[in-house]
């Protein structure tokens, strides 16, 4: 029974599934539905206090061993990025500093140099000598109210044949399996609630069969079991992980996965970003390639915790910042978008919000947006979500072991994750963030995103055909700037009109042109209010070819 209620009462908390927002209301619900089960009630002690603790650059903190296996350095070198400070642990003696305060410390991330230490009844201790701030860094924005609505991830009861065939079907992904890329050496990290019965359900057999499950790790109770609490991260790892053929195949059925418990079952705190924070960095030490997670947070328990549309930035909570780091080292991240588009919050959620990885919006089998998808933009204008797939009567496995379907962006999101890790499988010399672009320009609305479809559904057929042709390092037409346009040269002397396309390493469409060609020259306008620093991509369609180009924008 309380296995069960743990699961229930998980159904409603998490930030993909319904969530009771108001302390009050989730005590009343929690009180009503044990007693009547008959249940003792036990008295709880207030949730602490904790903050976050910074600590500062010792250049000495890159003498120590990276924390990093060599498949998660190889993915660095792919992707030509250094070795960074924030892969290296924490420094010993700065965690021994905190330890000889007598604070007790909850847990330390490499990526942001930092700990969490919990709050004495006391208060804090003025003498503190390292910066610190809560969880949550504190905006003068208004909290805004708990969204309401038909958000949940439910699993519809019905048994349907070739279940996960809608899925991989609308984003035009078969092609890959059959080609045999179906994530053969891939090592998809999945960060979730619980993953209660992977270990006995018939439809991961061959997950577990075939030694495919390389990794657990519960960072809550910080033990290696994870198969307990929830079904939620069950019928997220079904959308990918399945190979029974005729009954469900997920999109990525011969990858390697590695799971991470990084949810509290039974709250909803900041606490839980370091959690993330940790599973992330775990994953990401394993070498992982993809790491997929159905997680977001906005709103908290406590309203005094919660984030505001305005921390929606990519840049102001712990949890995106640690995503931006991570996209930095090579890793490619798939977050789902949220389920807030029917209630007051509407928008995406941390750390869907941060640029680089790819945000995913969920659609019916029709293609129509599911109207509790979380739309954007970012609070600092960027397109989100990036990309749709089908979360709205999505196939997978329920929690009782059987084929069925299920709404929510966290089947949205690992649908795209694990057809990405086969993707990736068969162009394996491009880096994440080459993938990232291929699937935003081959999707239904690639070159005109908006804030509630992004850049519509991807072809993931067109996604490969463009990583084959696209030669990012020899680019196909000329291209460089003066103070006052862009210009480019094309290979032809051909004269007549092309439409020319500049998207941002974000996904962000930056411009788009109808210019007149000259003897196969072309130019646009440079608006200096709207220069964009980092990598720029360029598409070029004249006379019925297309050709491409990236840029550096130094600002």
């Amino acid at each position: 029974m309380l296995n069960f209620l743990s699961d229930f009462l998980f159904s409603f908390k998490t930030t993909y599934m319904i969530r009771l927002k108001s302390p009050l209301v989730w005590q009343l619900f929690t009180a009503f539905f044990i007693s009547g089960a008959s249940l003792p009630i036990a008295a709880q002690a207030p949730e602490p206090a904790y903050r976050w603790v910074y600590f500062p650059h010792r250049p000495d903190r890159l003498l120590q061993a990276p924390a990093l296996s060599a498949k998660s350095i190889e993915r660095r070198q792919k992707a030509a990025q250094p070795l960074r400070a924030f892969d290296y642990p924490v420094h010993p003696s700065d965690l021994a500093a905190v330890r000889t305060t007598g604070l007790r410390m909850v847990g330390a991330s490499r990526l942001l140099n930092a700990a969490v230490v919990e709050v004495p009844v006391s208060g804090w201790p003025e003498y503190f000598a390292w910066r610190s701030e809560p969880l949550r860094p504190l905006h003068l924005c208004e909290t805004p109210a708990a969204p309401h609505g038909d958000s949940e991830e439910d699993g519809l009861a019905g048994y349907q044949y070739a279940n996960g065939d809608a899925a991989i079907a609308q984003i035009n992904g078969k092609g890959l399996h059959d080609g045999f890329f179906e994530g053969q050496g891939m090592l998809i990290g999945v960060l979730d609630g619980g993953f209660r019965e992977v270990d006995t359900f018939g439809a991961f057999s061959r997950l577990r069969s075939e030694g495919r499950l390389v990794f657990t790790k519960d960072l809550v109770q910080n033990d290696d079991s994870v198969f307990e609490d929830s079904f939620h991260g069950t019928m997220v790892l079904s959308t990918m992980a399945p190979d029974l053929d005729a009954v469900h195949v997920g999109t990525a059925p011969k990858a390697q996965y590695a799971l991470f418990k990084t949810e509290n079952v039974f709250s909803e705190t900041p606490l839980e970003e370091l959690h993330w924070i940790r599973g992330a960095e775990m994953a990401d030490s394993l070498g992982a390639d993809v790491l997929n997670t159905s997680l977001g947070y906005s709103t908290f328990d406590d309203p005094l915790d919660s984030h505001t549309y305005a921390d929606m930035d990519g840049r102001t909570t712990p949890i995106s910042r640690a995503a931006v780091a991570l996209a930095r080292t090579g890793l490619l991240l798939v977050v789902s978008a949220g389920n807030e588009g029917n209630g007051a919050w509407k928008y995406i959620t941390a750390p869907a919000d941060a640029d680089s990885v790819l945000t995913v919006g969920a659609v019916n089998a029709l293609g129509a947006r599911a109207g509790f998808s979380s739309q954007g933009p970012t609070a600092d204008g960027r397109i989100k979500p990036d990309v749709m797939a089908l979360g709205q009567g999505c196939g997978i496995i329920n929690n009782g072991g059987i084929p069925s379907t299920g709404n929510g962006t966290s089947f949205s999101g690992p649908v795209m994750a694990g057809i990405m890790a086969c993707l990736w499988q068969k162009h394996p010399t491009r880096t994440a963030q080459d993938l990232l672009y291929s699937v935003r320009l081959s999707a239904s609305q690639g070159l005109m995103p908006d804030t509630l479809y992004g850049h519509g559904i991807p072809n993931l057929a067109l996604a490969s055909t463009l990583l084959g042709r696209m030669e990012w390092e020899q680019p196909q037409f000329a291209l460089w700037s003066d103070s006052e346009f862009w210009i480019g040269q094309l290979p032809t002397n051909a004269s007549g009109t092309a439409y020319i396309s500049a998207v941002g390493a974000d996904g962000r469409l930056l411009g788009y042109w109808e210019e007149k060609v000259e003897n196969g020259a072309w130019r646009v306008q440079q608006n200096p209010n709207e220069r964009v620093a980092g990598v720029q991509y360029w598409r070029v369609n004249f006379g019925g070819a297309s050709w491409t180009a990236r840029s550096v924008q130094t600002n």
